[in-house]
């Protein structure tokens, strides 16, 4: 960094620390190897306490000797000796001295080249702002930036294998014990037993060709993520909405909660009993439920990540939803479609392993589907706009209701009120398919083992009991 400064405030740093450093790597070859593996040139702010330390490093990994006269020859060498002054040399090794606090200098030291950094990339971000640049762009690029500081400068070292092997046979252990126990956000649906729950850092595309219930299984994943009796499987929810509004999403839940028809709910046709019913469930279990849906419309990658970014550190989200790929919008330098989808599901993996949170993205399949015939079975092929989204998801999960092609028996079994949620890619799991309820009315998933279904959700006007959650309740 220059020591040219416009703002007349004296930046951060530390000038008799950083000669300290440079006398003990000349006096002190203890100290000189502890310092070499940590200290880095651009740490030093004055221009030629860091052309000192440049030739000191080159010497060090070298192996060679390190004392005055040698680091005189060499600036001379360098034509920079009557730059620097070798009595400056002289001085800073005459005026040192070995401290038990030496480590806290070094920590210092450092800390002053970072607020040097935070002010330099504050400052980027003020001008780009002044030039009315994109503010997305520049929370993005201001974030990155930041971010990098912290990661480049906390990161861990390298570890042997057999250091983490403990926690891996503990992780193991405990799922012994517990073998109902999952690893990540369980659904509560039978996908479960094939995922073991949505994992931290996946990014698990589910995709269907519309009217297959997409919209609809994320909301119940929402939900029962949201409001899981366990904490261990409880995190608050944002949902990024590009398709449908608030208030539409909000009736989707309620409609799913309550378990009355949605669209009843919408056209008014409620009976005063069910609207009272439907008051009490929007009271006591789906006010309070840590859900944030977001409808900024054609929403960029850029201006995803920064809301994230800010969902995760301010309310706590442990899990994201899109709804859905192909309605986001490709950034400006983006050619066509195809690169503006690879771009998208590149970024949100990345995202993913970053917030170290699933993301779920509801993506189109193809027309192709419905031109091939037959069952109309979706396959990886059908995934619109872009190969990449295969390559780039950790999970790929297609949906697919026969009884919607008027098929009405499948696998010897009636098609009514069914789905099926095929696994077709599964990274870190095995793929297949699980058999599911669908109760359109209500937009509710269940297992097959809960067959009956309300009136509600055979399309007819639902009254209440006493008690709505009576033990002969289905769900």
């Amino acid at each position: 960094m220059s020591t040219q400064q416009s703002d007349p405030r004296i930046p951060p740093q530390a000038p008799e620390i950083e000669e300290q450093i440079l006398a003990a790597i000349i006096t002190d070859k203890r100290l000189a190897d502890d310092i070499m593996s940590f200290v880095k040139k651009e740490w030093f702010y004055y221009s030629r306490n860091q052309k000192i330390f440049e030739i000191l490093q080159k010497l060090h990994q070298a192996n060679e000797a390190i004392d005055i006269l040698i680091v005189e020859q060499k600036l001379e060498d360098s034509k920079l000796l009557e730059e620097i002054d070798k009595f400056y040399i002289y001085d800073i090794t005459k005026n040192f001295y070995p401290t038990e606090n030496f480590q806290n200098w070094l920590l210092i030291f450092k800390e002053k080249w970072m607020l040097r950094e935070i002010i330099t990339q504050s400052n980027n971000a003020l001008k780009k702002a002044y030039d009315n640049q994109d503010p997305f762009l520049i929370i993005e690029e201001n974030n990155n930036a930041l971010d990098g500081l912290i990661t480049k400068n906390t990161s861990k070292s390298g570890k042997l294998l057999i250091e983490g092997m403990q926690e891996v046979l503990s992780g193991i252990e405990t799922r012994m014990q517990s073998p109902n126990k999952y690893i990540g956000y369980p659904t509560r649906l039978p996908i479960d037993e094939l995922t073991s729950g949505w994992q931290k850092t996946d990014l698990i595309i589910i995709a269907a060709r519309p009217s297959m219930g997409k919209t609809a299984l994320v909301i119940n994943n929402a939900v029962e993520i949201a409001d899981n009796p366990n904490p261990e499987y409880q995190t608050p929810v944002a949902i990024f909405s590009l398709e449908m509004s608030h208030n539409q999403l909000t009736n989707r839940i309620l409609s799913y909660r309550s378990k009355l028809n949605s669209e009843f709910m919408r056209d008014g046709k409620l009976k005063p009993e069910e609207f009272k019913h439907l008051v009490e469930i929007a009271s006591n279990q789906v006010a309070d439920l840590p859900i944030i849906i977001d409808e900024t419309p054609a929403i960029t990658l850029t201006q995803l990540k920064a809301k994230a970014r800010s969902y995760v550190r301010n309310h706590g989200v442990g899990l994201i939803i899109i709804d859905y790929l192909q309605l986001m919008s490709g950034e400006k330098t983006t050619q066509n479609r195809n690169e503006e989808i690879g771009t998208i599901s590149r970024g949100l993996k990345a995202l993913a392993k970053e917030l170290e949170v699933p993301i779920i993205a509801l993506s189109q399949l193809s027309r192709a589907v419905e031109m091939r015939g037959g069952d109309r079975r979706p396959q990886m092929s059908d995934l619109r706009d872009s190969g990449s989204i295969e390559q780039d998801a950790d999970v790929i999960m297609f949906l697919w209701r026969p009884e919607y092609y008027k098929i009405d028996e499948w696998n010897g079994q009636p098609t009514h009120g069914t789905a099926y949620a095929i696994i077709a890619k599964q990274r870190n799991g095995s793929v297949g398919e699980k058999k599911l309820n669908f109760h359109k009315e209500t937009g509710r998933f269940s297992a097959p083992g809960d067959h009956l279904m309300s009136k509600a959700e055979q399309g007819e006007a639902y009254i209440p009991k006493t008690n709505f959650y009576e033990p002969d309740d289905p769900f």
